[in-house]
């Protein structure tokens, strides 16, 4: 009995010490655990924002594609709703100080014929042969989030609105269309995306509209871009 009662004992002894060594090693792996399950929580969160910036870029694309007026401040909060997860006012459009800009453009190719126009204009102003074109352009955000990469507003603005130029209103971002074939100021920069149209070949053709839309927002810290093409 003795003997039994010096066993029990000792198995007891031996897991007090393996329940103490439990907790040490607990006490180790812990830190490790937290730091691991906030780390894979804040990339989570990055990438879900990261896929909402995207999505909104295509969904402006598709509207915009489709004619919606984003000139339009009603149309401008219906597009920045969808940008709720990246901290977008849900009632209203983007303003100068939210964090996020839209640039939406509609541009075209000029081929080496000018699109069979004539070379130069009554103003003595050469075609702006050979290169993309803004045809309409509408900017609503805080601009110094992000510039266009593709030179949105063109230079040209706002003189060479639509409704600058015959008095119109309101102004729905369209540009004259002979200030986009002859003011050099309109061209589109760094677009090689629909490669260079040329008229009887299979693609996209000169004079035929391409809607760009370009969206940034804060992820974090960092600043994302993207941009849709329709």
């Amino acid at each position: 009995m003795l003997r039994n009662g010096t066993e029990n004992g000792g198995h007891m002894k031996r897991r007090k010490r393996e329940s103490g060594n439990a907790f040490v090693e607990l006490a180790f792996v812990l830190p490790l655990l937290t730091s691991l399950f906030i780390g894979v929580s804040l990339l989570g969160v990055r990438l879900v924002k990261e896929l909402a910036l995207t999505q909104v870029a295509r969904d402006a694309g598709s509207m915009y594609a489709r004619s919606v007026d984003f000139s339009m401040s009603s149309n401008q909060a219906l597009l920045t709703r969808l940008g709720t997860v990246l901290g977008w006012p849900q009632s209203t459009g983007l303003s100068a100080t939210d964090p996020g800009v839209v640039y939406l453009s509609k541009i075209m190719y000029i081929d080496g014929t000018c699109n069979g126009l004539p070379a130069t204009d009554s103003k003595g102003r050469s075609c702006n042969e050979n290169s993309w074109v803004f045809l309409n352009t509408i900017i609503f955000g805080n601009t110094n989030i992000h510039t266009s990469t593709f030179g949105a507003p063109p230079a040209c603005l706002s003189a060479c609105y639509e409704s600058v130029i015959t008095g119109t209103s309101p102004n729905r971002g369209d540009i004259n269309v002979n200030e986009a074939y002859y003011n050099s100021q309109d061209k589109v920069r760094n677009f090689t995306y629909l490669g260079t149209p040329a008229t009887g070949t299979p693609g996209f053709q000169p004079a035929q509209v391409a809607n760009l839309v370009e969206v940034a927002a804060y992820v974090g810290t960092n600043v994302n871009y993207a941009f849709a093409l329709f």
